[in-house]
């Protein structure tokens, strides 16, 4: 009996040691949160040795003793933040309940697919280049448009998205892909079929997107984009160019458009080829989407950037080749 109360008496003493070690974190005072990252295989014991070269915890046996307490659990692969104000026991949950640091991406519209990696690499998501390679896999794109298409390029988004450093490729693009479904859906729905594929919309819109920001003006670019085709006028929008060169050489693409680069073959150029490119060359917002639905209505053919992110509209050619001298070339003489 004796024996038995002695266990119980040291278990005790031993448990409010532990929980007092638990609770008192390593610094007291504010400190900064590291970032410690946990790869495939490793153990909470191998986890414990980290955290105390990063001067996080106070002792490598107090978490080892804790461990062996919840009965050695799982480590969740991935990035997470922790700081030495945090006590031993906050950290032991952070890390066994795999509350994975999250950082916000905001996708601007009209990016396009390569832009969007480029941002995701900033942020240093480890699966950028499988990003990349999910936009052109034939399943995943057969998977989400039940169809053959070039790539997911514009079904891909263009929001803000909470996303974990390892967080898998394919599930970023799958909640992306979600979101444009429910926004094309919704604005579909508020309107009467036109003749263009579901298709040759997100495309039209990609092109609307690329080629102005100001709100006013989608519904006055989508305008003129449907007289041309109608007339089988080439398109001859500038953004067409530059993608073309992207799916040719990649990231390594100067943005300035040159003149030996109006005339570059590919069908995506839309100075070379008649109707639409074969997919969009960009990923548009809700609105650009709604421009190809509710186009204005206008005998407008052409248009001008007038370098204040505006365009000036003509219904002539001998109208616009004025405003081209006037707004391009006449101002780059000045500079």
């Amino acid at each position: 009996m004796k024996i038995l109360i002695s266990f119980v008496t040291f278990f005790i003493s031993f448990f409010l040691f532990l929980s007092f070690r638990l609770a008192v974190p390593l610094n007291k005072k504010e400190s900064p949160n590291l970032l410690i990252d946990v790869f495939e295989g490793q153990t909470f014991y191998h986890m414990a040795e980290i955290l105390k070269e990063k001067n996080l915890i106070r002792s490598v046996q107090d978490l080892k003793i804790l461990i062996w307490f919840m009965g050695r659990p799982h480590l969740k692969k991935g990035e997470y933040e922790l700081s030495a104000s945090m006590n031993l026991w906050e950290i032991f949950k952070i890390l066994k309940e795999g509350k994975e640091r999250s950082f916000k991406v905001s996708f601007p519209e009209g990016f396009n697919h390569y832009e969007m990696v480029e941002l995701l690499r900033s942020h240093n998501y480890v699966e950028s280049n499988l990003f990349l390679k999910g936009v052109w896999d034939k399943k995943l794109i057969k998977k989400f448009l039940k169809q053959e298409r070039p790539s997911l390029e514009g079904y891909l988004f263009p929001d803000s998205y909470y996303v974990k450093k390892y967080l898998p490729a394919n599930q970023l693009i799958h909640s992306m892909f979600e979101n444009f479904t429910k926004a094309y859906q919704d604005i579909a729905k508020q309107t009467l079929e036109i003749d263009l594929t579901d298709h040759q919309v997100v495309t039209l819109a990609s092109l609307i997107e690329k080629e102005t920001g100001l709100a006013n003006e989608r519904a006055l670019i989508s305008s003129v984009f449907f007289n041309r085709l109608k007339k089988n006028m080439k398109l001859q929008t500038d953004p067409t160019i530059l993608y073309a060169l992207y799916l040719v050489r990649g990231f390594d693409i100067e943005k300035d458009i040159k003149k030996k680069d109006i005339l570059f073959q590919s069908p995506y150029n839309t100075y070379v080829i008649e109707g639409l490119p074969p997919g969009p060359i960009a990923n548009p917002g809700r609105e650009s989407l709604k421009a190809v639905f509710f186009p204005s209505k206008s005998d407008f053919l052409y248009f001008v950037s007038r370098n204040d992110k505006s365009h000036h509209f003509s219904k002539t050619y001998k109208e616009h080749k004025k405003n081209v001298f006037k707004y391009q070339i006449k101002n780059k003489q000045l500079k």
